[in-house]
């Protein structure tokens, strides 16, 4: 099964991706800003079949958050 990571899923246009991809078989992981869903609550039925993880990517990543093939920035710089 193939693997999504959608930024912005509780948005008009990434719930709209996760709706298709949703469609086609993807396994997706959202990621929405803490609180949106409160904002937003029609996402909330799409999202409800998705790994939901609230983040604000503005901020350095958490240890706590664990996504495949995501990268901290310092993991980055190591590695180049």
């Amino acid at each position: 099964m193939m693997r999504a990571v959608v930024t912005g899923a509780s948005g008009m246009l990434g719930a709209h991706v996760v709706k298709k991809l949703l469609e086609d078989g993807w396994d997706v992981i959202s990621v929405i800003r803490p609180g949106s869903l409160r904002k937003r609550p029609w996402t909330a039925d799409i999202l409800r079949e998705t790994e939901i993880i609230e983040a604000d990517i503005t901020q350095p990543v958490s240890p706590s958050i664990r996504c495949p093939s995501a990268y901290s920035r310092s993991d980055v710089w190591k590695n180049s």
